[in-house]
Parts: structure tokens; C-alpha cells; sequence
């Protein structure tokens, strides 16, 4: 099992908050728009359904890491399909992952406007979340960490508040049937969208910067399982509360629930109170996809120092997340692109192949206990 000292590494808190955090958020943003049209009133279950589907893909990356010991997910990548193979498998995933931090950008960028910062040019607001993103990441993987552990009590404490106050106007009878459209077609619509949980896959790319295997292990295990209950549980305080009818239409679920919710009918700006904690989480998330796909695109060249390359994508992903026109095209490229329509058998598929090609050139008769 593999040691190491505390100073400049991870551990498995502090990877367990910051996977949360930036995992969790998905469910606050506009992708409940696109569940919603497919799940119905069965949504809610779309997260248990993505975990079942990764534990195998989980274990089996799992036991590559801890057979490798200090090694990434490139590097074993690279190690065990060769260079040429090793290219196309981590190119792939560098563009997946730049694809994804332009659109989420993007995304964010277009949200914050409708919502609060309605007067504010969109340039300022890409200038302050990319920015803030990239002052983070400078200052390295432990840092994310670090603000993770230290914000994620108090997101705990305003989700608690938060649920309490919807809770008094939950209408559980919207939850039924609790088939939906179907059991064939939640399975099918909901592994489409397995990708939601790709950090759980690509974090295996900073293996190293975690303290030991076993704090690697609990962080993600811990990370994915808090994860899908909650985005489960968002999902589902979205239905009783409005009806899937209605949030078929709703481009902003999270936004409205807030505005309806408790104290918020009282005080007109009592929703800018959670804003400040979702700004926080967008930033983190942003600042997480900004510092893997740097790392990725290091990794894939083989480029030792991959810090002075942040400010490069930074600058990148503002200049390219310009040029969609607005936020509804924006959704509908990103949901027909090659994103949704191959990265889930992909994101599933490759820990498997990698376990596959390491037990059959014998690489776990040669581990160490």
C-alpha cells in the first residue's frame, strides 16, 4: 500500500467533499430540464440507476490503481495499450473533458445572467467564474481539496435549511406511478446519461496526489454514494413540488424551488443567500474540469509541468464557449453531440478493457501484497 506525507497531497475527506461538491451540482443547473422530458415522474431514480452501472467499471479501475501504485489513469493507460493506442484512449478523453468545460462554462455563464446577474455582459461574468476557476487551480489539486473540506459544511447546513422549508408544500402523490414511462425506458434514457458521474472515473488521473490507495478508495466510494442520493433526493423534491408536466418546461428548477420556497415568499432576496453557495460550487466545478483537462492534455503529450498550461485553457474556454448563440442551441448541440450520444459505453467500457489487457499479459500475478 502505497504512503505518503500529508504536505501536498489529498485525503480522502478532503477528495470526498470536493467529488461531492463537484458532482452534486449537476442537479441544480438545466440538466434536470433534459432528465425530466425522458424520466417523467420517475427521474428520481436515473442516479441509482448510474451507480449500480459504475460499481464494476469502479472496481475494476480500483484494482489497476492499487496494482500500480503510483500511477494516474494516463500513465496506466499508456503503460498497458502501448503509445499509439495510449494517444487515441487519452485523446479522447482530453476532448471529451474540454468539450464538457466549454459547455459548462457556458452554461453557468448564461444561468447566472437569467437568474440574478441579468444586467451584467456575459463577458464580465465568463472574466469572473473562469477567473476565480483558475485562481484556484493555479495553486494546485490540494487547494481544491482544501476549499472543498472548508465549504462543504456549510452547503450541508443550507441544504438541511433548505429542505426544510420545501418540504411543507411537498405533494408526494406527484411521485406516482412510480414506473413512469416505463422500466425499459428509464434504464435506457438513464444510461445515456452515466456520463454525469464521469469524475468519479477520470479523478483516477490524480491517484498520486492522494495520500494512499485506502483514502483514494474511501473518497470515491464515499463520494459517489453521498452523490446520488442527493442528486436523487433534488430530483425528487423537484417532482413533489411542481409535477413533471411542469418541469418539462422549467429551465431553471433549483432557481423557482428556491423563490416558492418557505421565508423566500416573505423576502423578496432571500434567494441571493443561496446564490452565493451555488456560485461557489459552480466555481469549484469549474475550476476541477479547468485543472483535469490541463492535466490531461500534459499527460497525453507527456509534459512534466502541466500548472503553466491553466492560464492557456482558461483563456481557451472563454474564447470558444463564445460561440454559441444562445443557451437553448447551446443544450441541444451538447445533448446530440458526441458527448451524450458515445461517451457513456465509452466512460464504461475503458476500465474494464484496461483490467481485461492487464490480467491477460499477467500484470496481477506480479503484485505485491
Amino acid at each position: 500500500m502505497m504512503n505518503r506525507a500529508s504536505d501536498g497531497w489529498i485525503d480522502w475527506r478532503e477528495l470526498i467533499t470536493m467529488l461531492i461538491i463537484v458532482n452534486v451540482i449537476v442537479g441544480t443547473d438545466m440538466m434536470p430540464l433534459v432528465l425530466f422530458k425522458l424520466g417523467k415522474n420517475a427521474t428520481w431514480t436515473f442516479p441509482l440507476i448510474w451507480g449500480v452501472l459504475i460499481i464494476v467499471p469502479l472496481l475494476a479501475l480500483h484494482s489497476l490503481l492499487k496494482l500500480y501504485r503510483n500511477k494516474g489513469l494516463i500513465q496506466i493507460i499508456y503503460d498497458l495499450t502501448g503509445n499509439y493506442l495510449g494517444f487515441i484512449l487519452s485523446g479522447g478523453l482530453f476532448l471529451i473533458v474540454f468539450n464538457m468545460l466549454i459547455r459548462m462554462s457556458y452554461n453557468f455563464v448564461q444561468e447566472t445572467s437569467d437568474i440574478f446577474l441579468d444586467t451584467t455582459p456575459d463577458l464580465e461574468l465568463y472574466l469572473l467564474l473562469v477567473g476565480a476557476a483558475y485562481f484556484i487551480a493555479k495553486y494546485g489539486f490540494e487547494t481544491l481539496g482544501r476549499v472543498s473540506s472548508l465549504l462543504f459544511p456549510y452547503l450541508v447546513a443550507v441544504f438541511i435549511v433548505f429542505v426544510a422549508l420545501a418540504r411543507v408544500d411537498f405533494i408526494y402523490q406527484f411521485l406516482y406511478p412510480l414506473g413512469g414511462p416505463g422500466i425499459e425506458k428509464i434504464i435506457k434514457s438513464s444510461v445515456v446519461h452515466i456520463p454525469l458521474l464521469m469524475e468519479f472515473i477520470l479523478v483516477a488521473t490524480f491517484f498520486p496526489f492522494v495520500n494512499n490507495y485506502k483514502d483514494y478508495r474511501r473518497g470515491v466510494w464515499g463520494g459517489l454514494a453521498v452523490s446520488i442520493i442527493t442528486i436523487s433526493l433534488l430530483l425528487m423534491i423537484y417532482i413533489v413540488m411542481f409535477d413533471y408536466n411542469e418541469l418539462q418546461v422549467v429551465s431553471h428548477p433549483f432557481n423557482l424551488l428556491i423563490r416558492v420556497t418557505g421565508i423566500s415568499r416573505f423576502f423578496m432576496n432571500f434567494d441571493a443567500f443561496f446564490f452565493g453557495f451555488w456560485l461557489m460550487m459552480v466555481i469549484l466545478r469549474i475550476s476541477f474540469y479547468l485543472y483535469l483537462n490541463t492535466a490531461l492534455f500534459a499527460y497525453l503529450l507527456k509534459i512534466k509541468e502541466f500548472e503553466p498550461l491553466l492560464l492557456p485553457f482558461a483563456t481557451l474556454t472563454i474564447l470558444i464557449g463564445f460561440i454559441p448563440e444562445n443557451l437553448i442551441k447551446n443544450i441541444r448541440i451538447f445533448k446530440q453531440n458526441i458527448f451524450w450520444n458515445n461517451v457513456w459505453w465509452l466512460l464504461l467500457a475503458l476500465p474494464l478493457l484496461l483490467w481485461a489487457i492487464a490480467y491477460w499479459k499477467g500484470e496481477f500475478k506480479h503484485e505485491k501484497g
